[in-house]
């Protein structure tokens, strides 16, 4: 067995035998306050070199051997970047490709190659390569003197919680223009010439028990409908899960509620993560039923959402009521945004208190 193998097999069980010894719940308290520990030091040490070593270069590792396979953790790593970025910082983004672990082998190589290179399209998209730069590494990164590194090995875990604790504990401003949605332009092709709301459907091939559930769908449609009578619907998703949703909404209904669908129903136009993020920038509100990658798009807006997740980096000591106390998601959360918490029976969660909420019905 390779060492990097076992390493791995260790640490699996020993964080399973402590979810035995403290209780599930006990331990996933646990692992979100040593993430929070974990991103105060990085913080820490980040302002120390920023201050005593005047630095204005910053570097960034996404390491694909204690990184997973999606889109979202990248984008909290990439929204990262930015933010240090346009608070005045040069920034290296290294994509390090030379090992994985386990969970990218469930892509092929010509899929985990794809991937990487759209992960370096999508930060190269998001950062000025002008001051930037975005390199994919198959060797380790050598330290640099005359950098600061956000040293740590799972950035992605932290990155959206170090942006929290700059804002709030720091009183770092955030940048203008730094919110997606300040100013959204769709470049990509699409016939659309009104008004839509997004609702992104997950079908991956990772984690598969946090794609969308076929029993939900019906319901969802009628409900999202119900609070948006006038704009269209457009399903955010691989070819393959909009193929599935397609069959299931319009051949497995009655005729009259597949009728109308067409008329409401439109599909994501141009496939890919980038196309993707344009449509839910443009649109007049977002939703998700279980995990996705998109949800970290939507974080870095002020676009009015419900998201419902079985598990979420911000999941706080109150649980599955986090989105009822007076802790904001993001320092730029607005009322009209809900991030969701239920580990449990997440297709039973009922979502219309929070859409009268979103879409001011309830005011």
């Amino acid at each position: 067995m390779l060492p990097e193998m076992r390493q791995t097999l260790f640490l699996k069980t020993k964080n399973n035998l402590l979810k035995l010894s403290i209780g599930v719940k006990a331990y996933r308290i646990w692992e979100k306050i040593r993430l929070r520990r974990k991103a105060k030091k990085v913080v820490s040490k980040l302002l120390y070199d920023l201050k005593n070593n005047k630095v204005k270069r910053i570097r960034i590792c996404f390491d694909t051997k204690f990184a997973p396979p999606t889109y979202g953790d990248f984008f909290h790593t990439v929204m990262l970047a930015r933010f240090l970025e346009m608070s005045g910082y040069e920034i290296d983004f290294f994509i390090v490709s030379h090992s994985k672990r386990e969970d990218w082998e469930f892509l092929s190589a010509s899929q985990a190659e794809n991937l990487i290179l759209d992960f370096k399209k999508i930060a190269s998209n998001y950062l000025n390569l002008k001051k930037s730069t975005v390199k994919i590494y198959e060797s380790k990164v050598n330290t640099n003197a005359n950098t600061a590194e956000l040293k740590t090995e799972k950035i992605h875990l932290i990155a959206q919680q170090i942006i929290r604790i700059l804002v709030l504990k720091n009183n770092w401003e955030v940048p203008s223009n730094f919110l997606l949605d300040e100013n959204p332009k769709l470049n990509v092709s699409s016939n659309i010439n009104q008004k839509f709301i997004t609702w992104h459907i997950r079908l991956g091939k990772w984690d598969l028990k946090r794609n969308f559930r076929p029993s939900t769908i019906l319901k969802d449609l009628l409900t999202l409908s119900k609070y948006f009578p006038n704009e269209k619907i457009m399903i955010l998703s691989t070819k393959d899960g909009i193929h599935l949703f397609n069959s299931l909404t319009f051949e497995n209904t009655s005729i009259n509620v597949a009728s109308k669908s067409k008329e409401k129903i439109i599909t994501q136009p141009v496939n890919g993560f980038l196309s993707a993020t344009e449509f839910l920038l443009n649109s007049q509100f977002y939703f998700q039923r279980s995990g996705g990658g998109m949800s970290a798009v939507a974080l870095y807006t002020t676009i009015p959402y419900v998201m419902v997740n079985e598990y979420t980096y911000f999941w706080n000591l109150r649980g599955r009521f986090l989105h009822l106390s007076n802790f904001r998601i993001m320092p730029w959360s607005t009322k009209r945004q809900f991030l969701i918490y239920c580990p449990k029976k997440i297709d039973d969660f009922d979502i219309e208190k929070y859409l009268q909420k979103a879409t001011g019905y309830d005011s």
